[in-house]
């Protein structure tokens, strides 16, 4: 199964933009790909799971389909999760660290799910939820707050249908 973001791009971030050939780079030895495909899989889950109740049409996206904020986000959790499971013990996972690669992706996915902030690749996020039933304005046309007024023919419709 292929999950969001790129293992490639994990490796690279996780070692900082070393070059393979340098002696701090961190190979299958150092950072399985076992490990990179447990944590592209929690990404995974996680990014579905929040999203899934606010895009059901979209979500899961294939792999590499998924929209840029979302491989950026995949990515970020996946080095949280191998962050947390390089660092074990009591010893807390450096501050910074821990905002950037496991709370701000959070963050953003709660936007995302509560609709703060658009995924630019999704069109309209809320479909045809919005709707009316008349064949005209609604009650109160959209006008400043001092200049609403009630639809005339929606009144006349009401009184019609109190004196059937």
């Amino acid at each position: 199964m292929e999950y969001y973001g790129s293992s490639g791009d994990i490796r690279a971030d996780m070692n900082g933009g070393l070059a393979i050939t340098h002696n701090n780079y961190m190979g299958e030895a150092q950072l399985s790909g076992a490990l990179i495909t447990r944590a592209q899989r929690n990404a995974y889950a996680t990014i579905n799971s929040k999203l899934e109740s606010s895009y059901p049409s979209q979500v899961p996206w294939a792999s590499g389909s998924e929209p840029a904020l979302l491989y950026e986000i995949a990515n970020k959790l996946s080095m949280c999760f191998i962050l947390t499971r390089k660092n074990p013990g009591s010893d807390p996972l450096d501050k910074n660290r821990r905002e950037r690669y496991c709370e701000e992706p959070i963050k953003e996915l709660d936007q995302i799910a509560e609709f703060e902030m658009q995924l630019p690749e999704i069109s309209s996020p809320l479909g045809a939820k919005v709707s009316h039933n008349r064949d005209y304005t609604p009650v109160c046309d959209m006008d400043d707050l001092e200049n609403q007024r009630v639809d005339p023919d929606l009144l006349d419709d009401i009184v019609d249908e109190r004196t059937k």
